[in-house]
């Protein structure tokens, strides 16, 4: 059970770091309206009571929601916009598990120095998560985003001597696709593709931003 305490502690600093990223990048030129949607999609869950609660409830959800000390004003508005989107990305995957209703058995798994680590795991089980962003969407793009997920949940897995195990591959990206790209389709063909490569069974979801959500997420 989730205190009141400590959905307040989880709101102010996930407040925190949204203020500290907009003073960062309010008087940088060249902004594009990616700025302004993620500001607006992170104010609308700061602003979520039920869904900041159930995100207070995984562990380590400090480190998931604030982490004011990876945004300096030394850096560029594109060096700022992708470590944010690279945290969104993490963020955006909590709450797609938490609307699964797994939230309960989720753990978010802290960075390590030998080599990057899913960001989730389930407490019950072997089910690891994955999340990427994209800036630019292209089919390569994704493919890139996609394999290196996979190879980072197949190295933890067999770094814990994992028998058994699935995952799931969750990508963001604000970018609009272009009027031509099947998204669905696109996925599709590629986690058979990816299938080749990884013997464990995996989900592949995109979600776009500008036009929804694609991959194996389509079907629930």
């Amino acid at each position: 059970m989730v205190s009141y305490r400590q959905k307040q502690h989880a709101k102010r600093i996930s407040q925190a770091t949204l203020d500290k990223f907009k003073t960062i990048v309010s008087n940088v030129t060249g902004k594009d309206n990616r700025f302004e949607l993620i500001c607006e999609q992170w104010q609308s869950f700061i602003d979520n009571d039920v869904l900041m609660e159930k995100l207070s409830s995984i562990h380590n959800f400090e480190a998931l929601l604030g982490y004011q000390r990876q945004l300096s004003a030394k850096l560029s508005y594109e060096q700022a916009l992708s470590r944010v989107t690279e945290k969104f990305a993490e963020i955006d995957l909590a709450i797609h598990l938490l609307r699964e209703k797994k939230s309960s058995n989720i753990i978010r798994i802290p960075e390590t120095t030998n080599y990057k680590t899913p960001d989730f795991l389930e407490k019950n089980g072997k089910e690891l998560y994955e999340s990427k962003s994209l800036k630019a969407l292209s089919e390569r793009a994704i493919w890139k985003k996609a394999s290196e997920a996979l190879d980072q949940i197949e190295d933890y897995a067999k770094a814990q001597s994992y028998d058994y195990f699935g995952g799931t591959v969750y990508i963001v990206t604000f970018d609009t696709p272009k009027y031509d790209m099947d998204l669905q389709l696109i996925l599709e063909a590629l986690k058979q593709e990816l299938k080749k490569e990884h013997s464990f069974p995996f989900n592949l979801n995109l979600q776009v931003y500008s036009s929804g959500l694609y991959g194996d997420a389509y079907f629930r």
